[in-house]
Order: C-alpha cells, then sequence, then structure tokens
C-alpha cells in the first residue's frame, strides 16, 4: 500500500448521498455539489493516482457485503480506492468473524499492525460495525495510517425505531394516511434502513393496530382477507422483501399490534359483534372464534416469513371487556404465547407492561415471568409517558402510578425479560433537534442492568413524506422527512450503541454532508438550541399525548376539540404550574417563598437565564456559519427559531414572575420583548417549511394561530 501521509489534503466532504438521480433537485444539488468543490480548493485526484486499500472479508455474508459498500464509499471519500479480497487473505484492512471474539455480538474489535487493520468479531453484524467504524476513522484521519485501535460493545443489545404504519392505524389523520404510498415503497424502505444500520439501529418496531390481514390469508378464516390473490401477493412480496432488507442490515424486524382488535372482513363474515379495527376505543371481545383466530394468525405469520424477529403487543385499548388485568393476562399469554409456541421457531416478544387496573403490573409481570419462551423478551414501559424529550430523570410510566409505576416491573431486578425505555416525541415534528448531552445523560441516568435498550419514535408522526418543508424551495436536498431529520436519528443511534462517542463524530458528519470545515462550531449550535423545548416539558405539566406540544408552546388539555389538542401555556399556566421535573420550582411557589436568590431549586430566574445565555450562544455561533449549500441555510433557520422560541420563553418567565410580584408594568415590558421574539419565530419558519401544517398533537398548526393570544398578553 502506498500510505499517504498525515498532512495529504482529503477530498472535500460532499455527502454524495444528497445529489443521487432521481431527486426532484438533483440538478441543483450536483451544482451545489461542485461549487463547494471548487470553495474549498480541492482537487480529485485520478484513479491512476489514487491510493489502493485492499479489503480482505467474506462475501458470503449478506451484512458484510452491505458493510463493504459503506467502506469502499470511506475509502472513496479519503481519497483512495478499494480492491476486495477473499476472506483470510492478507490485506491493508482485514475482516475476521470469530465465534470466540472476545467481545460481545454486536460488539468489534479494530487491531493495527505494521500499518495493516484488522476487524475481529464474534459475528457479523459486530464486523459490520466495525467496517463502519474504520471507514468513519479513515474519513476523518485522512489515511489508513490514522486509524486507531478499539475495542467496542453495544451499550444496549435493542436498540429500536418505534415506526407507526399508516394503515390500520391507531390514530387517523391527514399526517398519517398522506404516507401510505411511500411506506409501502421498497425504495423508500432501502433508504430508511440504510439510516438505521449506519447509525447502529438494530430493531425495526412496526406498529398498527391490526396486522394479519396484511401479511397472510389466515387458513382457517380466509374470508377474513379483503385482498384478492393477486392483491395479497403483492402485501406477500412487500413484507417478505423488507423483513429481509432489514436482517442485511443486521436490524430485527418486529410486528406489534393492539390485542384484540378484528378487521372488517373478520366481523362481517364470522363474527358480526365482535370489534373492529375502525374504532379506537372498542368495547373488545371475549369470543373464543376471535382468540383462536388471533392465535392462529400468530402461528401462521411467524410460518411465513423466516426473517420476522418478533411480535408484540399492547396491554390497553379494547381490553376491557375482558374483565381485568388477570383476564388481560392470559389473553396474552394463549394467544401470543401460545401462538408462538405452535409456530416451527421461536421468535422475540414485545411485551407493553399494562398501564391501568388493580395490581395490573404485579400480575403482567408474573406473566412475562412465567412464559415458556427460549427468546428474549422485551418489557416497553414508556418513559415520561408520551413525552420522553423532557427530563432524564423518570418522574411517570404510561398510566397510573407515576415513576412508581415502574417499581414493580423494576424490583427485584427481572430474569426473563429486560426493560426497554420508550422514548416518545410527540413533541417537534417541524424544527429539526439535537443534543447529544441529553441523550448520554439519560443513558448513564437509566442504564440499569436490567435495561436491554431503548425505542425511539412517535404515535402521530411518520417520518416518510416530507409534509412540513416547502416542498419545491432551494434547501430541499433530501427525498424523505427522516433525512430532514437525520441529525436527531443519528445521536440516538449512534450514542444508544456507543454513548462514548465523541463529538467529534457528530461534528465530522456536518463537515461531510455540508462541505464545510466548521462542523464543530454548528454542533455546538444545535446543542445549545435545543435546550429550550426541552426546558418546556421540564416546566409543564404533562401525561398522554394530546397534553404536551413542546414546539407549539402548548400544554393542558383543550377537550372543546375534535381531536383533542393541548392548549396555548398562557402566562397564567406558567405562574400557577409546578413543575413537571421537582430539580424546579414554581414560580408561584418561588414567589411565596419571598423570591430568594438562592434556593435548592433552580429558580424561575435562573431558567430564564440559561434560556438567555443559550439563545445568545446560538446567535453567535450560526453568525459565521456559511449560508451555503442551501440546506445548511435550511439548518441554520432552525437553529435561529430555537433561539427565539428561547427567548420568548425567557421573556415570558421574567413577565410571569413580575406579575406573581404585583409588578405590571414590568410584565407588560417583559412580555412586549416576548411578542417580539414571537414574531420572528413566525417570520423565520415562512421562510421554507409550509405556514400550517397537518399534525394530530396540536391539529392544524402554526405558530401564527396563536400570534393574537400572545399579542393580548403582552398589553
Amino acid at each position: 500500500m502506498n500510505s499517504k501521509g498525515p498532512d495529504t489534503p482529503l477530498m472535500p466532504c460532499v455527502s454524495f448521498s444528497l445529489i443521487r438521480p432521481g431527486s426532484l433537485h438533483w440538478l441543483a444539488n450536483m451544482f451545489v455539489a461542485a461549487l463547494t468543490f471548487i470553495s474549498i480548493g480541492c482537487s480529485l485526484a485520478s484513479t491512476a493516482e489514487t491510493d489502493e486499500i485492499s479489503v480482505s472479508f467474506d462475501a458470503s455474508h449478506r451484512t458484510l457485503n452491505w458493510g463493504i459498500e459503506r467502506l469502499d464509499a470511506s475509502i472513496a471519500h479519503a481519497g483512495a480506492r478499494s480492491t476486495h479480497l477473499g476472506v483470510n487473505t492478507d490485506a491493508d484492512i482485514r475482516v475476521a468473524i470469530n465465534s470466540e471474539s472476545a467481545v460481545d455480538d454486536e460488539g468489534f474489535i479494530i487491531s493495527v499492525t505494521d500499518g495493516n487493520v484488522t476487524i475481529n468479531a464474534k459475528n457479523a453484524v459486530g464486523a459490520m460495525y466495525g467496517m463502519l467504524e474504520v471507514g468513519e476513522q479513515l474519513e476523518m484521519a485522512g489515511s489508513l495510517a490514522g486509524v486507531k485501535a478499539k475495542t467496542v460493545n453495544a451499550r444496549f443489545p435493542f436498540r429500536a425505531i418505534k415506526f407507526n404504519l399508516p394503515w390500520s392505524s391507531y390514530r387517523r389523520g391527514e399526517a398519517l394516511q398522506l404516507h401510505t404510498e411511500t411506506v409501502r415503497d421498497l425504495d423508500y424502505w432501502a433508504e430508511f434502513l440504510d439510516m438505521m444500520a449506519e447509525n447502529r439501529f438494530n430493531a425495526l418496531t412496526l406498529w398498527n393496530q391490526h396486522p394479519w390481514p396484511y401479511l397472510i390469508k389466515p387458513t382457517n378464516f380466509p374470508l377474513a382477507s379483503p385482498w384478492s390473490d393477486a392483491e395479497m401477493q403483492e402485501w406477500r412480496t412487500f413484507w417478505t422483501e423488507l423483513f429481509r432488507m432489514a436482517q442485511d442490515r443486521g436490524i430485527k424486524p418486529y410486528l406489534v399490534n393492539w390485542n384484540v382488535f378484528v378487521n372488517e372482513a373478520f366481523r362481517i363474515h364470522y363474527e358480526p359483534t365482535a370489534t373492529s379495527d375502525e374504532q379506537h376505543w372498542a368495547e373488545g371481545s371475549i369470543l373464543k372464534r376471535v382468540k383462536r383466530y388471533n392465535r392462529e394468525c400468530v402461528t401462521q405469520v411467524i410460518n411465513e416469513y423466516p426473517d420476522l424477529a418478533g411480535l408484540g403487543t399492547a396491554h390497553g385499548d379494547a381490553m376491557q371487556a375482558l374483565g381485568g388485568p388477570q383476564e388481560q393476562a392470559d389473553w396474552i399469554k394463549d394467544v401470543y404465547y401460545g401462538g408462538i409456541k405452535d409456530a416451527n421457531r421461536e421468535v422475540e416478544f414485545i411485551h407493553r407492561a399494562a398501564f391501568r387496573g388493580e395490581n395490573a403490573d404485579i400480575i403482567t409481570r408474573e406473566t412475562i415471568e412465567s412464559a415458556d419462551l427460549d427468546t428474549p423478551i422485551w418489557t416497553e414501559l414508556k418513559f415520561n409517558w408520551s413525552h420522553g424529550l423532557s427530563t432524564p430523570k423518570l418522574v411517570q410510566i404510561h398510566g397510573e402510578g407515576g415513576a412508581f409505576g415502574a417499581d414493580n416491573y423494576l424490583k427485584p431486578e427481572p430474569t426473563k425479560y429486560k426493560v426497554t425505555w420508550m422514548i416518545r416525541n410527540e413533541d417537534i415534528f417541524v424544527l429539526r433537534w439535537g443534543n447529544a448531552d441529553f441523550i448520554r445523560e439519560h443513558i448513564a441516568q437509566n442504564g440499569q442492568p436490567y435495561v436491554g435498550g431503548y425505542f425511539f419514535g412517535s404515535e402521530t408522526y411518520i417520518p416518510a413524506v416530507d409534509y412540513i418543508h416547502q416542498p419545491d424551495h432551494a434547501h430541499v436536498d433530501w427525498e424523505y422527512e427522516f433525512e430532514r431529520k437525520w441529525l436527531t436519528y443519528k445521536e440516538w443511534g449512534r450514542l444508544l450503541y456507543d454513548p462514548t462517542t465523541p463529538d467529534a463524530v457528530f461534528q465530522h458528519a456536518f463537515n461531510k454532508k455540508f462541505g464545510i470545515s466548521s462542523g464543530e462550531a454548528l454542533f455546538a449550535a444545535w446543542e445549545a438550541a435545543s435546550i429550550a423545548p426541552l426546558r418546556f416539558a421540564q416546566i409543564a405539566p404533562s401525561t398522554w399525548d394530546f397534553t404536551l406540544y413542546q414546539e407549539g408552546f402548548m400544554a393542558g388539555l383543550d377537550t372543546s376539540t375534535q381531536p383533542f389538542k393541548p392548549l396555548f401555556f398562557s402566562l397564567d399556566d406558567m405562574i400557577a404550574a409546578e413543575p413537571f421535573d421537582d430539580a424546579y420550582i414554581g414560580i408561584q411557589q418561588w414567589v411565596d417563598a419571598g423570591s430568594p436568590e438562592k434556593h435548592e431549586k433552580i429558580t424561575p430566574i435562573e431558567l430564564a437565564e440559561e434560556l438567555e445565555a443559550n439563545s445568545e450562544k446560538v446567535f453567535n455561533l450560526i453568525r459565521d456559519l456559511p449560508d451555503a449549500p442551501p440546506s445548511l441555510q435550511c439548518e441554520k433557520y432552525d437553529i435561529e427559531a430555537w433561539g427565539h422560541y428561547g427567548l420568548y420563553f425567557a421573556k415570558k418567565i421574567r413577565g410571569a414572575v413580575a406579575k406573581a410580584q404585583n409588578q405590571s408594568d414590568v410584565s407588560k415590558k417583559c412580555m412586549k420583548e416576548a411578542l417580539g421574539h414571537w414574531e420572528e419565530l413566525i417570520r423565520i419558519n415562512k421562510l421554507h417549511n409550509r405556514e400550517s401544517i397537518p399534525d394530530m398533537a396540536a391539529g392544524q398548526f402554526s405558530w401564527n394561530m396563536w400570534l393574537d393570544t400572545v399579542r393580548q398578553e403582552a398589553q
């Protein structure tokens, strides 16, 4: 190998994934990319002048074939070209799989000897992650000589995306159903699964009310299928390919549903009194035929889809007619555990914790602990209910009992299952978000030995069609919504795999994506900007989905609307609120205590000062960042929007404190300043996003919808 020295110039940091042919803005992006090459002042080496890096790996592994494509791209990014050699062949980079390797299943060891790099792993997934790591180090260092020895084991064995499907969906509305065609497109899934694998997510959990008719024609209930034979074959092909594509990338696919529901075809032909999946809150069914149908579907789906890794179900909706928690637990035991045992292989199981009914937690735990299954069981608990982007402190789980509702699942430590925290995002859809320190702290506080991992996702937000950004805008160099939110997925995935992943990795990602050298400042700006919505969720009360919408500055529940939506968080609400996170003292509590400058808890004024300092930092950091390419300007707009959100929040806190202290003139002055920042938030959003957005958490949402309310509070 002709090794480059450490000072050799690198290829420009341009992400070619942003300029794939077929994209609406492909030609525009090609032009931007060309300008970026020129502006950086680098020149591309010809193939004849390029270093060659040889890679030895076992091409019989589907997962390694996916990994080599990424490693090849990283080698090219560093200005070299790759050649592939057979397994166990001497090479510059050698990938070895050894079942006796001294790492866990998804871990890897990178060793460097005489300039050659060896990746050792116990299985193909660990080897693939090692290939991604070597490629990333190669990009950042600029040469193979810069690759460092490293040993990594996965922090959690379960790192999942929660993905609610738009068909037979738990909720209904434009923001969900508009994705149907895209989510049935395997080209979409190829891109989404690539993102997951690159970010080290290893579980895709697909949620809807009643999945069976979309997967199989039930042997003993054929009329429950609403499809023609040709339509059924299209569905079979879709699922077969989707599950295979996931497994190729080291991702386990799971199907999760809501227990006793049946579809309309079953109801019409077999049991007119049974539950229809058209009903959200249904009465449920204790009919033996419904139980038999669901159990047989579980078994048939497992048998017909060998790449399906697991199933799951949720207690709750529509189970009330079964009786109390014991009857509900018996249903799950009979239908799911029994259906799995009837199949020709066992699969993993996701058991959402019961959340209502006397002793439901104890009964559910006993059911899980007694399960006659040899495969992993993941017990899912919602972390801080529907609003995981709040505080890393466990305040409550889904349903009754607050944080103490989790105790019977955690104490004593379980042996049959691992707890998996559900981080639900029903709060930040329009603006982007990214705060690596929050995620690291979350893992540090909640990564006890009984924790198997995390889910990240939403009930009402599907990352497929981008219905938020203006479609024919110069900013748009992406095709799908998840690409717009790339930083959120990258930080959650990478840090759940390895929370010691340094900030430099994310800074490099900015440089590579946008062809810049200021990734450090851009990363710091995102870290500072993304604190404000977390703080809002820490002081505003919340429980289920529609009781909080952070980016809309909404909390509390408006039951006069259909569907319900949160209310605007008024000045009086802010004064009276008891903070969700007890690290803070509420405004009225603080004023009643004499407004002490120092307190054992964080005071309202200290929170306002933090928000103001973060916003000032945001504006200083983005001031000198380049405006090109246009997609970078797009990110800057979102960062700036959060900066004004933070200042609106801070001024409103000061106004609320002054009002509680009977200083009306001071309060009005603060609220006039707050109004200016709300108007800036509206102005910036209009520059590139749709003004009004179909959003299940807040109805048809825009910041402009609350402008008159904000003005009234300033009078």
